[in-house]
């Protein structure tokens, strides 16, 4: 089960020459830092014109669901999973 957030967050990410997709390192919420582990899934989701990339990342055991939003350049975390 989602626990539904969609609250903006700093993150910590590498543009890498050739990759597809910004790699997501670690991100700041609620003064806490979480360094990702795990990068589970990337996909593109359309919302209008814009084309945002949805994360799909763990962080030790915890599980969370990020979108970046490119034409705002605003990374927001959707939900984290509490099924675990």
């Amino acid at each position: 089960m989602f626990l539904e957030i969609r609250e903006p967050i700093d993150t910590l990410v590498t543009y890498r020459r050739g990759a597809p997709h910004p790699l997501l390192r670690a991100f700041r919420w609620k003064d806490r830092r979480y360094d990702v582990t795990q990068t589970n899934l990337v996909h593109p989701k359309r919302v209008g014109d814009v084309v945002h990339l949805c994360y799909a990342v763990s962080c030790g055991s915890d599980h969370f669901d990020i979108r970046f939003d490119p034409a705002r350049h605003q990374w927001r975390l959707e939900a984290i999973d509490t099924s675990r």
